[in-house]
């Protein structure tokens, strides 16, 4: 889990070891509030997932 700093646009990463596979998907969350999980459905809430072929 990452938390931004101060308020207003940030840049936000982090590095995350794949498992094993060749098709792997990742989902980025951010939440204002809340509690954690893979979904929400605050105000400004936002996910987004991506899926790719890895080598």
């Amino acid at each position: 889990m990452l938390k931004p700093t101060a308020r207003d646009a940030q840049v936000l990463s982090t590095t995350y070891t794949l498992p094993a596979g060749s098709l792997q998907a990742i989902r980025a969350r951010f939440r204002y509030q809340g509690t954690v999980g893979s979904c929400g459905t605050g105000a400004y809430d936002d996910q987004d997932d991506l899926v790719f072929a890895v080598q």
